[in-house]
């Protein structure tokens, strides 16, 4: 029995002692907590902007490293590339942190880059986390290691145009940096202005190196145009050279709406101090992304002020971009976390890549991080609040649940009037509150019809703004209509004692009762189209509205499909279609006997018979 117990205590002893030699012989080959991580950063240190995020940057990673329940026992190893916004250097600044085996790279800062960087990181299994990148292009399966935790420029002009569609304006002028971020944004405003039925008129492509006098020569010819309602989309740190010399041209007088996006909103609300400035932008509506007041945000708002100084107007301006920098390593942090706890490796292996990514960039010499494409699932399924609200994002990489401020600049104050949600669309806030920067916000409750009040929008309170448009600004509608019409009687002209011609008749009185609805006078002539004596061809007169010869058609025009192609249709206010005729007979009879007369003698024998043959 003793020997027996000996046996199983020595048994038990040998097999401890060959689990920890084979323990120690082979390591764990998954090890969840890696001592470092190092994550990579693309800046343009010599711009405003990428100084601003590389101080948020550094702060957030330094919070990121004392909070021990995200990655415990693991520090992230922040490496900051300069790229000085130029292309090439940018690529090669990227090849450069691949080297290193990071395993993501927040930015590039500027989209032109982000088009040749994303190509690389692909090759290599890399995630790219912008926090400036706003080109709409770069969303899709074309860029699939991209991600960004900003707005995209078409969210932005999707909001633009469904602040334009809701007041029923139907033209707009676009002012634009000349570059491939500024005309993709104009495409996509293009396109969100078509449901509203509004339409681009005049593009504006502005260099960014142009000079006062060069802007000013690109701006005087839209003293002609009739068009008043202006767009503003250009770089942060030229839109106040582009609205000054308009202010110069009188384009801000009180027959104008000026609309500024994002960049431009917050380089103005950073300027507030400056009285004469504001008095020369006054009327201008600005959108902006809206960010929520928060703990953590007034937290990084006062790390950010002590230390870049918070009397530099430029960096409050841009301060925003800061705090995306800050919310976007935190989103690599927190997918890190979710990536480690499901045991998975940090390994970089040699592979053979894609002949066309090696061949063009040189790349065979990379490592390939293997498991890059789960880190970037994990990117994609993070969620939390950050700084600049809830952070989270879609399938594509892009941040979803996007919000705007619609703002007005007045003489003392910026005035918040409106919030423009994805999910919701637009309306009004109702209360008058006082914003600048990032601020407390009270918002109101939103008006039923989903509209903003004319008088927000320019320095006339209560005249409409469609009324200075067709009174001082537009020409008479050419009403067009068949001059065959006149012979059918459907129209008639009449010459008063004063020599003025008249025009009478069913289509005529039809068109003046449309525009007597209309809240604003439009004026109009009318003219006669076609020779009179034969019928006039309805689509030849329908290419002449088209090719905007004439404004409106009217007549009995029937309406086909290939015609809806060209031209929009009211409502149908005659119908025509087959029809019989034939003659009315008085069947009205007062004698007391008149209901058997549709009876006749034949049809009574008839019945009687039936009747016999049923017996």
């Amino acid at each position: 029995m003793l020997q027996m117990q000996c046996l199983q205590y020595f048994l038990v002893l040998f097999m401890n002692f060959l689990l920890f030699s084979i323990a120690i012989a082979f390591p764990l080959q998954h090890q969840s907590h890696p001592s470092t991580i190092k994550v990579g950063a693309l800046l343009s240190l010599n711009s405003t902007i990428g100084r601003i995020s590389k101080t948020a940057l550094e702060f957030a990673v330094e919070r990121i490293n004392q909070e021990q329940k995200l990655l415990p026992g693991t520090k992230i190893a922040l490496k900051i590339m300069d790229y000085n916004c130029n292309t090439s250097q940018g690529v090669a600044a990227a090849m450069k942190l691949l080297e290193e085996e990071v395993v993501a790279i927040i930015g590039p800062q500027t989209s032109s880059v982000v088009q040749s960087v994303a190509k690389v990181a692909e090759a290599v299994h890399v995630p790219l986390v912008s926090f400036s990148a706003t080109d709409p292009l770069l969303s899709g399966k074309h860029y699939p290691y991209f991600t960004r935790v900003v707005f995209n420029d078409d969210v932005q002009m999707t909001a633009v145009a469904n602040i334009i569609g809701n007041h029923g304006w139907k033209e707009a002028v676009v002012l634009f940096t000349d570059d491939n971020l500024g005309w993709n944004a104009i495409d996509f405003l293009s396109g969100a202005l078509e449901p509203y039925r509004c339409k681009i008129v005049y593009k504006v492509a502005l260099h960014p190196n142009l000079d006062m006098l060069e802007i000013h020569h690109n701006l005087i010819r839209l003293r002609h145009i009739k068009s008043k309602v202006f767009v503003v989309h250009v770089q942060p740190n030229f839109g106040h050279s582009v609205l000054s010399a308009a202010h110069n041209l009188s384009l801000f007088d009180r027959d104008h709406v000026w609309i500024v996006t994002d960049a431009i909103t917050r380089t103005l609300d950073a300027v507030s101090s400056d009285v004469d400035l504001w008095k020369e932008f006054h009327g201008i509506v600005g959108a902006r992304s809206y960010m929520p007041m928060s703990s953590k945000l007034k937290s990084v708002q006062y790390e950010l002020r002590s230390k870049l100084g918070d009397k530099h107007a430029t960096y409050r301006s841009l301060q925003a971009y800061g705090f995306y920098a800050y919310d976007a390593i935190w989103t690599v942090a927190k997918a890190l976390h979710d990536f480690l706890g499901k045991k998975r490796n940090l390994t970089f292996t040699h592979a053979s890549l894609h002949a066309s990514a090696s061949g063009r960039v040189g790349m065979a010499k990379f490592k390939v991080f293997e498991n890059g494409h789960f880190l970037l699932n994990e990117i994609l399924n993070v969620k939390f609040s950050g700084a600049t609200g809830l952070v989270k994002l879609d399938t594509k990489g892009e941040r979803v649940g996007t919000c705007f401020e619609v703002v007005k600049f007045t003489h003392k104050k910026l005035r918040i009037v409106g919030k423009w949600k994805e999910e919701t669309g637009y309306y009004t806030i109702l209360s008058d509150v006082n914003g600048g920067g990032v601020g407390h916000r009270v918002f109101g409750a939103a008006t039923g019809n989903q509209s903003v009040s004319h008088d927000i929008w320019s320095r006339r309170s209560s005249k409409s703004l469609h009324d200075w448009y067709f009174q001082k600004y537009s020409r008479p509608l050419r009403v067009a209509f068949p001059k065959d019409a006149i012979q059918r009687g459907l129209v008639s002209i009449t010459v008063d004692r004063s020599n003025i011609t008249n025009f009478h008749g069913f289509f005529i009185d039809v068109f003046e009762a449309a525009i007597a609805y209309l809240p604003y006078n439009v004026s109009y002539t009318f003219i006669p189209v076609g020779n009179g004596s034969s019928t006039l061809n309805l689509d030849y007169l329908l290419e002449k509205v088209a090719d905007q010869e004439y404004d409106v058609a009217i007549g009995d025009i029937p309406i086909t499909p290939a015609r809806l192609q060209r031209v929009d249709f009211t409502q149908p206010y005659v119908t025509a279609g087959l029809v019989v005729v034939v003659r009315q007979k008085d069947y009205s009879s007062k004698k007391a006997w008149s209901f058997l007369e549709p009876f006749t003698p034949g049809s009574v024998f008839r019945l009687s018979s039936l009747l016999k043959v049923r017996k």
